[in-house]
């Protein structure tokens, strides 16, 4: 475990400025990655995919993930940092599958709530980027996607157990015991 400098604020003592302070919302949080323009938001991505993303096939998916070899935050998604008083208030972490729905032109359907909205990995893998795994739902839905089993002897039982398009692959496919893990990535790049 890491010290803590004495500088630094403990967000479990009650007198801290970060106790009580109220999380951004999740419509705040995705307006933040509109407001960098289309050039810029290119030239991260192609930075990225270079650097830290590898295809990975996984068995039963038609399509490889993009799976991203930046280090997953506590929650198992990838993140990169922009810093420097040159972003001004769009500095900060950013996800990198939110990323890639940005650099692809794949926003929220207009008719979703954007405060309960969830962009969710159809294929399991939370280190996965591939636009064409990912897609914008209600929150309730995501999570429901997280016990759907996706098929039973051969019948797809998606449909009844969330809206929208079926699963790309079963939840346990990245799960041990219970627990989610990654298996290598893929020898191919971008």
């Amino acid at each position: 475990m890491s010290k803590r400098s004495s500088d630094t604020p403990d967000p479990r003592d009650k007198s801290s400025p970060l106790k009580g302070k109220p999380r951004m919302s999740k419509n705040n949080a995705w307006q933040r990655y509109l407001q960098h323009s289309d050039a810029f938001v290119t030239k991260k991505w192609n930075n990225l995919v270079k650097q830290h993303v590898k295809l990975s096939q996984h068995e039963g998916l038609a399509t490889p993930c993009w799976q991203c070899q930046l280090s997953p935050q506590g929650s198992g998604y990838c993140q990169f940092q922009l810093n420097g008083s040159s972003y001004g208030e769009l500095q900060g972490y950013y996800l990198v599958h939110l990323w890639s729905m940005r650099y692809h032109q794949k926003f929220p359907p207009a008719d979703l709530q954007c405060n309960d909205l969830d962009c969710s990995h159809l294929c399991h893998n939370k280190i996965c980027c591939n636009p064409d795994h990912l897609v914008w739902e209600p929150g309730r839905n995501n999570k429901r996607r997280n016990v759907c089993p996706h098929m039973i002897e051969g019948t797809l039982i998606c449909p009844f157990i969330h809206q929208g398009p079926p699963c790309l692959a079963p939840h346990s496919q990245f799960e041990t015991d219970g627990v989610r893990v990654f298996q290598g990535y893929g020898d191919k790049d971008l």
